[in-house]
């Protein structure tokens, strides 16, 4: 990112169908873009006050970025001075975050590379990702209301490099889930937190994926209640699959294939009732991608499909997103074609 580039966060508010004008939440010339790890914005529990994050670069080197976070005020018109997520103070890789409320906070988990050394010049080719040796971890740490950090705990010490990861709260606690890489081996794996410790890591399914480079294609997890559902895209196959829980996690589902034809993976996943969750997705097609919903009945174990839009198969494009409250389901994303690009956003009825 050049240094006379200046970067803009900026959200708007849906009000009776309509959006308000954006307000900026904050800008600089120093951050790191990325197409797949991008900011995004929370609700604190009981409260209208936002939090967001967004990445920024602490030193020269390609990779190196902290995670910056900051909270508005509760009219969403001021937003307090950002700080740190983590506190390793190691100019090298943190990013892919997930924030949930959870309890009068929230809690928050993302990869951090303070366990992985620069490559030097000499040997960035040898590397696709030039992310350097070492193994990237994943972390979690709590947010109070007055964005004290706390709670900093390591949860996996050797896992994807570049995948997204995510979080949902079942009736029993937090569900954490994420792309492994065990040897080499790129498979979903969970950990749940029980009474404020988490269980050993273990993966939701053996795909047995093998893989030289990262996919960049996280999973994706939402729950209700005691019902959970994961969504998750693996090359072993060319398949997305999801499973659900009806008992917190304590137990899944074996897998069901949600798709298997030519996808660019790209997942998303909400609930919209006790026993029905949809999952989105884009399918290739040539150099366009289709956005697809489809529906799944926990109780009859049936999906219902939608295609909601195209969009361009590039980077571009990004990651789609949904996002549901007690009557509308919601689904955005980035159009892109060879003249301009926007974001869309639509309510959808499945």
């Amino acid at each position: 990112m050049e240094q006379d580039t200046i970067s803009k966060l900026q959200f708007a508010e849906l009000n009776s169908g309509i959006f308000e004008n954006a307000k900026t939440i904050a800008e600089g010339p120093n951050w790191f873009v990325n197409w797949a790890d991008f900011p995004a914005l929370v609700q604190f529990p009981d409260s209208k006050r936002l939090l967001a994050h967004w990445l920024q670069k602490s030193d020269k080197g390609t990779y190196d970025y902290d995670v910056r976070i900051s909270s508005s005020d509760q009219g969403l018109d001021t937003w307090g001075s950002s700080k740190i997520l983590h506190n390793d103070g190691i100019a090298t890789e943190h990013g892919f975050v997930s924030i949930i409320p959870y309890q009068d906070g929230l809690l928050a988990v993302w990869l951090d590379g303070r366990h992985m050394t620069k490559l030097e010049a000499k040997d960035k080719v040898k590397d696709g990702h030039a992310h350097g040796s070492g193994a990237m971890t994943l972390r979690s740490a709590f947010i109070d209301q007055e964005n004290n950090i706390s709670k900093r705990i390591e949860l996996d010490d050797q896992v994807c490099e570049c995948c997204q990861t995510d979080i949902a709260i079942t009736d029993k606690g937090p569900i954490v889930v994420y792309r492994n890489n065990e040897g080499g081996i790129r498979d979903i794996y969970y950990t749940r937190g029980i009474q404020d410790d988490w269980t050993i890591p273990k993966p939701i399914y053996e795909d047995g994926w093998q893989i030289a480079g990262c996919p960049v294609n996280g999973p994706r997890i939402d729950a209700r209640g005691a019902h959970a559902a994961i969504t998750w895209y693996s090359g072993a196959d060319q398949s997305i699959k999801t499973i659900y829980s009806i008992d917190s996690g304590a137990s899944f589902s074996e897998p069901i294939v949600v798709n298997n034809k030519e996808t660019l993976g790209r997942l998303d996943l909400c609930f919209i009732s006790q026993n029905e969750y949809v999952i989105s997705y884009m399918e290739s097609q040539d150099k366009q991608a289709n956005i697809i919903l489809k529906k799944f009945n926990v109780e009859t174990d049936s999906f219902v499909e939608l295609k909601v839009g195209q969009t361009s198969s590039a980077r571009a494009s990004g990651f789609p997103r949904l996002a549901a409250d007690q009557d509308n389901l919601y689904v955005s994303y980035t159009y892109v074609d060879s003249t301009y690009q926007r974001v869309v956003v639509k309510g959808v009825n499945i």
